[in-house]
């Protein structure tokens, strides 16, 4: 299998394994612990890809590896996108030093990259899936549904998968969708996404609109409300201004951190963060439920000279 290796240089602080520990990604995308395994689909065809960081936090450097040259620029683009390699953070973590009440969790969280969804379809069918359980059984789900609908390939001993398509999803039908351990009414939601973007249904050209004008647009979907819709906004089509501010874990993490609960308070003050509001509400839901695991991950980085 012919291969092609690129060096990307991101801007610094930047740490793929804090990234991928603060929350591991949704499936098809898998992070061992050292690099980072992704099927891209381009389209030119199915690009297997490998990520590893061989410079540390300050200094990174990205090793990508391509197992197929078809597409490969598409799909350096799309990775670029995915991993955030050429976001500026600097203005969140200045934030988040001028606030006393956040400014702990600041050495913990420089170099992690926000959850983003790796193409907007993928991220809006993922939002779907995440409604109302929990991020554990979510991610079991949405394993199932691609393991079921999406295209293998062997790299190695490693079989990875590239994410299904919208005609994919169309072919299979609902029953093939519950049998998957949809529900119901995901099933029906999913499938209609599905056959939407198939007739007309462009989502990736809700970045350019107002994030009110977005959100309305995709409340029309059926199935979609305001949480699915804001969710997808900020880690689907990177508005990082948009916080899902319905989201529990936000409110818990608001309320602990700032003393703020309530959805509109919550929304006020984000509002005063311009495009900050995401990483930093992700930063403060990360601190709030796996505060633990960030400060093993310094303390294991730094033993191994590796930050």
């Amino acid at each position: 299998m012919r291969t092609r290796v690129y060096e990307l240089e991101p801007r610094a602080p930047y740490s793929l394994h804090l990234t991928f520990t603060g929350t591991e990604p949704a499936f098809p995308t898998v992070y061992d612990g050292r690099c980072l395994w992704r099927v891209v689909k381009t389209s030119e065809g199915l690009v297997p890809a490998r990520v590893e960081q061989v410079g540390p936090r300050d200094e990174p450097l990205l090793r990508v590896e391509f197992f197929s040259r078809e597409g490969e620029e598409e799909a350096l683009d799309a990775l670029c996108r995915f991993l955030c390699i050429r976001d500026d953070l600097g203005s969140a973590y200045s934030r988040l030093g001028r606030e006393e009440r956040l400014r702990a969790m600041l050495p913990y969280v420089m170099g992690m990259m926000p959850w983003t969804a790796f193409r907007p379809f993928e991220g809006l069918i993922d939002a779907i899936l995440f409604q109302q359980i929990s991020l554990r059984a979510a991610f079991s789900i949405i394993r199932r549904f691609v393991e079921g609908l999406g295209r293998p390939i062997r790299i190695g001993h490693r079989v990875l998968y590239a994410f299904p398509g919208p005609e994919d999803i169309v072919r299979a039908g609902r029953e093939s969708l519950r049998s998957l351990g949809l529900s119901r009414n995901k099933a029906i939601y999913v499938l209609g996404l599905a056959e939407a973007v198939l007739e007309s249904l462009d989502v990736e050209e809700l970045e350019s609109k107002p994030a009110d004008e977005a959100v309305e647009v995709l409340m029309g979907l059926k199935g979609v409300g305001r949480w699915t819709a804001e969710i997808f906004l900020a880690t689907g089509l990177k508005k990082w201004e948009v916080v899902p501010a319905d989201d529990l874990g936000v409110r818990r993490a608001f309320r602990q951190l700032l003393g703020v609960e309530d959805t509109a308070a919550i929304r006020a003050v984000a509002s005063g963060w311009g495009r900050d509001a995401w990483p930093i509400a992700y930063y403060m839901l990360v601190w709030c439920e796996r505060k633990e695991r960030l400060v093993g991950a310094l303390e294991e980085a730094r033993r191994a000279n590796s930050f």
